[in-house]
């Protein structure tokens, strides 16, 4: 038998050596890895469905269109002809002040304007104008004498002195016409402000009886009613809230995080306890430009006051009700969706845990919108793909697992 060289007879050894080595590493491996734990989880397939983000919250129903009614004057009430809830016309009466005194005084006003636009038309005729027609008539005629002696000085019929004394005679005449217009006038003013002064207070006593009767403004309903027959009312005091109920709003307080997601003209669904199954429409109409704070849930809370305009017939809907608001922020018709359980926040980051062959492998993902149970993804992960709820504690990337 021929024998085999002595450095080939060491490559030999040496190669069998290194491949039982490496089979005894693969062997190894292969039990490490028949013996590493299989975590049990619970799965659910990435798939494109249509996705609706909303914010729910709660408001409070108010009138837009209202106004407040209060009295124009003081006094005891005689009569409330309305109650709350009753519709009322522009110009209709809804209270009565006992106005005894104020027609007393009405009437009182009025005489002494008529009196005194009479005392006017007689200082005029019986007592001005006579004197300022006799001085006008004692002037002309100083002022024809004054011509003629002109004319007679002139041919020398008359002395210089004789002149000059018709010129004195004639501005004397002149100064006291001038006197009468002045007296007349001053007379003529005095009496027409006594007749302003007496017109001034039949107005006057004129409104005060008008404010006894107060009347709607406009068409609407009576929302409130702060007054009682026989009460005393003090001017100024809201006697009745009177709004369009065509006219509702909701007032709601959205959270200073999901007010980033609210847009004016978004859709809004309002029901409640009040309306039973009934649903109403609405839409988002205003975002106040600043924040408040407020307690709400024994708890100091930053909210904006956001409106909601309340669309068509609303008959069920009443100001004061509390009812709840969905409101539509986004809308996608094929969204890639997961579970919300299947999100895992990685620092500032999201991923979730795919499962391939049995093997989690972790995935950065990109978020969108959402509702209630599902996150939109917009990119990290395929339709198809399977991803882990809830992910244990153990789960790491490279995991062995098996779906339930």
């Amino acid at each position: 038998m021929p024998q085999i060289p002595f450095n080939q007879r060491n490559k030999v050894i040496i190669g069998v050596t290194m491949t039982a080595i490496v089979a005894l590493l693969f062997g190894i491996n292969i039990y490490r890895f028949r013996q590493k734990e299989v975590l049990e989880v619970q799965t659910a397939v990435v798939r494109k469905a249509p996705l609706v983000a909303n914010i729910f919250t709660t408001g409070t129903v108010v009138v837009r269109d209202k106004e407040v009614i209060t009295a124009k004057t003081s006094g005891i009430v005689q009569d409330v002809k309305v109650k709350v809830g009753d519709q009322v016309k522009a110009g209709q009466v809804l209270l009565q002040f006992n106005d005894r005194d104020l027609i007393l005084e009405a009437q009182q006003a009025e005489a002494a304007l008529m009196e005194a636009r009479a005392q006017a038309v007689l200082q005029a005729k019986g007592e001005t104008e006579p004197a300022v027609q006799q001085a006008k008539l004692v002037y002309d005629n100083a002022k024809e004498k004054l011509k003629r002696n002109q004319e007679l000085y002139a041919a020398g019929a008359i002395s210089l002195e004789q002149l000059e004394a018709a010129q004195l005679d004639a501005d004397l005449k002149k100064s006291q016409y001038e006197s009468a217009l002045a007296q007349a006038a001053a007379s003529r003013q005095s009496y027409e402000a006594r007749v302003r002064q007496a017109e001034a207070s039949w107005k006057l006593a004129v409104n005060r009886l008008q404010a006894a009767r107060i009347a709607a403004p406009c068409d609407g309903t009576i929302l409130a009613r702060t007054v009682e027959k026989g009460q005393f009312v003090s001017a100024g005091t809201a006697l009745f809230t009177i709004g369009n109920l065509s006219s509702l709003e909701v007032q709601a307080d959205i959270s200073e995080v999901d007010v980033l997601r609210l847009a004016v003209g978004q859709d809004v669904e309002i029901t409640g306890e009040p309306l039973g199954t009934n649903k109403y429409r609405g839409r988002v109409k205003d975002i106040a430009p600043r924040a408040e704070n407020k307690i709400k849930n024994q708890s100091e809370q930053t909210i904006v006051p956001v409106t909601i305009g309340v669309i068509g017939n609303a008959e069920l809907l009443r100001p004061g009700y509390n009812v709840d608001l969905n409101i539509t922020t986004a809308r996608r018709k094929a969204a890639l969706v997961v579970p919300y359980e299947a999100i895992v926040e990685d620092g500032n980051e999201s991923a979730v845990f795919v499962v391939k062959d049995g093997v989690a492998r972790k995935r950065q993902v990109r978020t969108g919108i959402s509702d209630e149970m599902r996150v939109e993804i917009l990119d990290g992960v395929s339709s198809g793909d399977r991803v882990i709820l809830n992910p244990p504690e153990k789960l790491e990337d490279g995991s062995l697992v098996r779906s339930q």
